[in-house]
């Protein structure tokens, strides 16, 4: 038998018995140990669930293997000069002037400063001096700069990551470790090695100057969780995290900017309170700490001392009780807190006796640095020492990766540092942050119907980037904006307007994030806010700082969205329209009824959802080709303009509009543009009403016409069945030119039209042109009168939905557009489909079609572009519906979703799958929709759309398709017969169905249909 090693012969089955009871107590520890804590909890605190997204094994400088070599050799190849210039990090600005750029070069060269911090400026600049300094150090230089919410806190054209105290509000910290590795690969490319965040203070006093909104909250829990998450994310991309500032900077009303702040709380407090989340930072790696400008009497009564200068507080308390290994930075050594009581020179000697590594923003290197020596032979500080800290810092760059620096590679910089991915996870935490406060009679989110009655009113927007413009992707709401300090006419105005509606809906942006002058509130402004919301059901978004929130207590709903920013409106305006679940809670205390916590939880309706496509796993470059393919489009001239949508599900990742609406480019076609659907019409109208009759049980596709229509009785159109008009092989005649018996050589006939409306003359085809009323009865007798052709077979025909129209009118007592309006658009919040636009639009806003110079003589817009339905009085069942393309897209969606939105069902599932599904053999067409074909040359969609989609295409240059299996809606809205119908070039390109191709493969080269979005979507 084998001898088991002595360490654990107790194993041997022999002697288990004898030592069992051991054995289950190791493994009781064990199992214990693992399940409840890890290395940044261990401090007192079990694991929270969402650590587990880390990795668990987290390198730093301090356990960085293989550095030894490397930082012996350096440090023994320095001369003394070198070793006491590794403790400087100096102030480097990209945005100033050579002859500073200049000086900085003289530091490193000269004086041999070990590192930069990096100010303002441009990353273009701070890259190629990154590369000119890196190149004339003999050591790499340490870089760093302050990215508490990105690199945008300090350069230009850079990304914004939300505010701390946004974080704060997150549910999910997951996020926030994801920022950090974002904000660490953005670091990486701009070579910066130390990102000093995150801020670590415990922001318990509202009225703090300096931490405030940079704090995650009040909660200490919550601060040392979320910190940890951001120190993770930033540490696995090889940014060294900085914890700050130590011990504790959030209970102060001062800021060490400008003088020294007292914290006179006593040693419990400061235990229980401020240094929880440091100790948790430091047990759970954290590279570095920064040392706060602080004067503490519970930890250093020594006057005038700061923080940063305290043995006790440095040395002491945080390299020797918290046991603290890594790197540790003063706060800015120019800042008032310390310079105003120690000359330059005096005092960073001083922070280096404290126990300080690093002297960060010095004054005065040379005269520091002959203090320093000066230092040393007063036996104030020794070699041991300042050998010591060098070889940490030598170490933080061993861990950076500077002992093989690689200069920053200038091409593609400002895309990189830019990445479409990264937006959207800006996007999606300010989406998660949002916090509703106050729900009063459940008016958030709004429902379809509530919300075509908006007064949205801005106070205080300024820049182009305004809340309105968000609101309006959901809905038409009247809007108006107003300043802090209007005067009282224009306020009277905005509440008398506001009067008007059923719910007022007020972005409040503030002028500051700071509580000094209350956050630029003005009394005048608030006390219209205050009295617009006793009169009318009123919602507030606070767009700033969470504290502001006081000040809002009257609104029946009350969100805060923490910043004000083109990102956080979208997030706004998608939770107040249930597009998304309303997650977030307060991370600080307003007063006893709004705690910190407090947050009104809700479900989204499941309304359209604006996206980056990187949020559904699909690269924006993917998409790039697209853009071109359009714009390609309207090079060749095959349409003025265009609107393309794309959808996964209701997440909407492609909505955008090119072009113009004509050829003289003077009014560019924007989302909001309305266009002549043409044949949408038939899935987008008709299809509804016939959808819902079915379901009532009131209309049967297989009875014959004349069962409905009596006065078919004799015809041979009696006998015809819906299912087989709506699927093109009833055999009647594609259509019949009913325009030219009104017309005679000088265009329509004086007996049967007019240029004003009157007696007997109502219908309207055009700008000044009525048509005699009594006329649609000869349409009808000319449709009931014309020959079939063969029945079973498939011939498109417009003229089977003049008896749909009538049908339906018939069996709901409303006419057709009432009917859709009333059962469908509205209550679905589409406010943007109409027929007759000019009743409810501006003309300027609706895409011209033909300028028709053989029926109406006339440039058409507004007036639908089809004869027949113009002679219809502009609502016919084939054509005369007007749409943009979201909303259009949106309805596609329902159908998509067999027939329910927003929780509620307008068609029933069934009904909806019968429509879309293939109704005769050798016929591709489904009920009103039309479906792919087997034959690739005569599809009517990409070949890549399955067999199970469906769709429909309009003569304007209108398309739209639903593919099941991709859980994808695709919308294409053009005006090509602009300014003549004779202009084929689109479908002769086949431009909608190539941009259609390019989205699948879009979808399919980043593997959507496989991948967890593309599920959740589908869900």
């Amino acid at each position: 038998m084998i001898q088991l090693p002595k360490p654990i012969r107790w194993l041997n089955p022999q002697n288990f018995m004898q030592k069992k009871s051991v054995f289950i107590l190791f493994v009781c520890i064990f199992v214990f140990y693992k399940t409840c804590y890890t290395a940044d909890s261990f401090y007192k605190q079990p694991i929270m669930s969402q650590t587990s997204v880390y990795p668990y094994h987290l390198s730093t400088p301090q356990t960085a293997q293989g550095s030894r070599q490397w930082v012996d050799s350096m440090y023994k190849s320095m001369s003394a000069d070198q070793r006491i210039g590794q403790l400087f990090m100096v102030a480097a600005f990209s945005n100033i002037s050579e002859v500073y750029d200049a000086k900085v070069a003289s530091l490193i060269t000269n004086h041999h400063v070990g590192g930069l911090i990096f100010m303002k400026g441009s990353p273009e600049k701070q890259a190629q001096l990154t590369n000119i300094y890196q190149g004339m150090s003999a050591v790499p230089l340490l870089v760093s700069i302050d990215a508490e919410w990105g690199l945008s806190m300090r350069l230009s054209n850079t990304l914004k990551y939300p505010n701390q105290m946004t974080l704060g509000a997150l549910q999910n910290n997951k996020l926030i470790y994801e920022m950090g590795k974002a904000i660490g690969a953005e670091c990486q490319r701009i070579g910066v090695n130390v990102s000093f965040s995150p801020v670590v203070d415990v922001n318990n006093n509202p009225n703090n100057p300096v931490i405030n909104f940079r704090s995650f909250g009040e909660d200490k829990y919550a601060v040392a969780d979320k910190a940890v998450a951001y120190m993770r994310g930033l540490q696995e991309m090889r940014i060294l995290a900085c914890a700050k500032h130590f011990p504790g900077h959030g209970d102060t009303d001062a800021d060490s900017h400008q003088t020294l702040p007292t914290i006179s709380v006593s040693r419990d407090r400061l235990e229980d309170i401020e240094l929880f989340p440091f100790r948790r930072l430091v047990n759970a790696g954290v590279g570095s700490v920064m040392i706060a400008h602080l004067f503490i009497p519970a930890l250093d009564p020594t006057p005038n001392r700061a923080s940063t200068l305290s043995p006790t507080i440095v040395s002491d308390l945080l390299k020797d009780e918290l046991d603290f290994k890594g790197l540790i930075f003063t706060d800015a050594l120019n800042m008032k807190g310390v310079s105003e009581y120690y000359p330059p020179g005096v005092l960073d000697v001083q922070a280096l006796i404290a126990g300080n590594d690093v002297l960060l923003y010095p004054t005065d290197v040379p005269t520091a640095q002959k203090n320093i020596k000066q230092a040393i032979k007063d036996r104030k500080l020794s070699w041991k020492d300042i050998e010591q800290k060098v070889k940490k810092i030598l170490q933080a760059k061993y861990w950076s990766g500077l002992n093989h620096y690689q200069p920053v590679q200038l091409p593609e910089l400002n895309h990189d540092l830019n990445m479409a991915s990264h937006l959207y996870l800006i996007q999606k935490i300010y989406q998660k942050s949002v916090t509703l406060v106050k729900n009063k009679g459940a008016i958030v989110p709004f429902s379809n119907a509530s919300k075509n009655d908006i007064f949205c009113i801005s106070v205080g927007a300024s820049g182009n980037a305004k809340f309105t413009e968000s609101v309006k992707l959901y809905t038409d709401a009247s809007s108006a904006e107003v300043s802090w300090n209007a005067d009282p006419a224009t306020i009277a105005e905005i509440q008398a307007r506001a009067s008007k509606y059923k719910n007022v809906l007020i972005g409040i942006h503030l002028p500051t994030q700071k509580a000094a002058d209350n956050y630029g509130i003005r009394a005048d402004a608030l006390a219209m806010i205050r009295e617009i919301s006793y009169r009318t059901p009123t919602t507030a978004v606070v767009f700033g700082n969470p504290y502001s929130l006081k000040n809002f207590k009257s609104p029946d709903a009350v969100l805060c969205a923490y910043e004000d920013n083109p990102s956080t409106h979208l997030a706004a305006a998608q939770a107040l329209f249930g597009a998304t679940d309303i997650e977030g809670r307060l991370p600080i205390s307003i007063d006893e009824n709004w705690t910190v916590g407090t947050g009104i939880q809700l479900q989204g309706w499941g309304t359209m959802e604006n996206i980056s496509p990187e949020g559904l796993g699909i690269s924006n470059l993917a998409l790039l080709r697209i853009d071109s393919m359009a714009q390609a489009l309207i090079n060749k001239e095959a349409a003025p303009g265009c609107q393309i949508f794309a959808a996964v599900g209701n997440k909407i990742f492609y909505n955008k509009a090119f072009g113009y609406q004509t050829y003289e480019k003077n009014t560019p076609v924007t989302n909001q543009t309305l266009y002549d659907l043409a044949s949408l019409t038939k899935v987008a109208a008709s299809a509804l009403v016939i959808m819902k009759l079915c379901e009532q049980k009131k209309l049967d596709l297989d009875e014959k016409l004349v069962t409905y229509l009596p006065e078919l009785e004799g015809t041979n159109k009696a006998s015809l069945t819906l299912r087989e008009i709506l699927t093109h092989q009833a055999g009647l005649q594609a259509w019949i030119p009913f325009y030219l018996e009104t017309i005679d050589g000088n265009g329509p006939k004086p007996s049967l039209y007019k240029t004003k409306p009157e007696d007997g003359f109502t219908i309207p085809v055009a700008e000044n042109l009525y048509l005699q009323k009594n006329y649609v009865d000869t349409i009808y007798k000319r449709i009931a009168d014309s020959p079939l052709k063969t029945r079973s077979r498939y011939l498109y025909s417009d003229l089977g939905y003049f008896y749909v129209k009538k049908i339906a009118e018939k069996l709901t007592g409303v006419p057709l557009d009432e009917y859709v309006e009333q059962n469908f658009y509205a209550p679905m919040g589409l406010s943007n489909l109409c027929f007759n636009p000019l009743k409810k639009y501006n003309k300027m806003q609706i895409a011209p079609t033909e300028n028709d110079t053989e029926f109406r003589m006339q440039l058409l817009q507004g007036y639908v572009h089809d004869y027949a339905a113009a002679q219809m009085g502009g609502v016919a069942g084939h054509a005369g519906l007007f749409g943009n393309a979201t909303d259009v897209g949106t309805l596609m969606y329902v159908m998509l979703q067999n027939g329910i939105y927003s929780g509620k069902m307008y068609i029933q599932p069934d009904i909806v799958r019968e429509f879309t599904k293939q109704q005769y053999d050798g016929n591709r067409r489904a009920l009103c929709f039309d479906r792919p074909s087997l034959d690739a040359a005569s599809s009517p969609t990409a070949p890549s759309a399955s067999a199970s989609s469906f769709g429909h295409s309009g003569f304007t240059g209108t398309y739209v398709w639903v593919d099941p299996k991709y859980n994808f809606v695709y919308v294409f809205l053009s005006n090509r017969v602009n300014p003549t119908a004779d202009n084929k070039k689109l479908i002769s390109l086949k431009s909608r169905v190539k941009i259609q191709e390019a989205f699948y493969d879009a979808l399919k080269q980043m593997q959507i249909n496989n991948s967890d979005d593309f599920n959740q979507a589908s869900k």
